[in-house]
């Protein structure tokens, strides 16, 4: 009886662990939340002071031949098209994000305000069990060449945990960048992100001082930056057709 007794009490115990567990967790605080992406936060934080958006006459200019290599869509490739990006709407800033299906942490984006323009936005994150503190992104599309400079106040980190119970908590170091594409002085350019979504071979370099970590995109990921050119070129904005109009290069 006594063996008994205490496989019983046993069970009960761990039945008392389990609903306090639950209970704990069901019942916090609703937490604050975090902007989806950090996509609007960083649309107002550098996107605004370019008036929301890129003046494409003015400020967006590609040479003909480049820009040629983004094929308008006929009716066909855009219904394909609309189903690769995601559309995500934020009533409360009146922002539109276009997002491609395909996850990376080299990707392009658009954000379009109610008031504004389409904004073409560029992020890249790496990540591991060290800090790099990335001053240079180098990236090679078949046999070209990119390099540029990261502004530090561009560059963001966090420290990243797993949290799951029943595993040893894994820490990795988190380093990005979320910044306008096209316009002066900005990182990479509108014509380099064409080469690099039009190259059979990419690889990625985050450069420090004295570390860098590197990696190959996947055809998925230079297929959705693709869609992404394509979708804004020819769908949100008219920089495909002044190109053909002679307006632009």
């Amino acid at each position: 009886m006594k063996g008994l007794f205490w496989r019983i009490w046993a069970v009960v115990l761990v039945l008392s662990v389990l609903w306090l567990g639950w209970a704990i967790r069901s019942s916090r605080p609703a937490e604050a939340q975090e902007f989806d992406d950090d996509l609007a936060a960083n649309y107002f934080s550098d996107g605004l002071r370019h008036a929301g958006g890129i003046d494409v006459a003015d400020e967006i200019v590609v040479a003909d031949e480049i820009l040629s290599r983004i094929e308008k869509p006929d009716e066909h490739r855009l219904k394909e098209l609309k189903k690769s990006i995601k559309k995500k709407r934020d009533e409360m800033t009146g922002i539109t994000w276009y997002l491609p299906l395909e996850d990376s942490q080299f990707k392009l984006y658009i954000a379009k305000a109610d008031y504004a323009p389409p904004l073409l936005r560029f992020k890249a994150v790496t990540h591991g069990g060290d800090w790099v503190f990335f001053e240079k992104i180098l990236v090679l599309a078949d046999e070209k060449r990119f390099i540029t400079n990261i502004d530090p106040l561009d560059r963001q980190s966090d420290v990243v945990v797993d949290e799951d119970w029943f595993n040893y908590p894994e820490v990795q170091a988190k380093e990005w960048i979320d910044v306008p594409v096209g316009m002066k002085g900005e990182v990479f350019s509108l014509e380099d992100f064409i080469h690099i979504a039009c190259a059979e071979k990419v690889k990625v370099r985050f450069a420090g001082e004295n570390y860098y970590r590197e990696r190959k995109l996947k055809k998925a990921e230079t297929n959705a930056l693709y869609d992404v050119l394509q979708y804004y070129i020819w769908v949100l904005t008219d920089i495909g057709e002044n190109s053909r109009k002679g307006t632009n290069g």
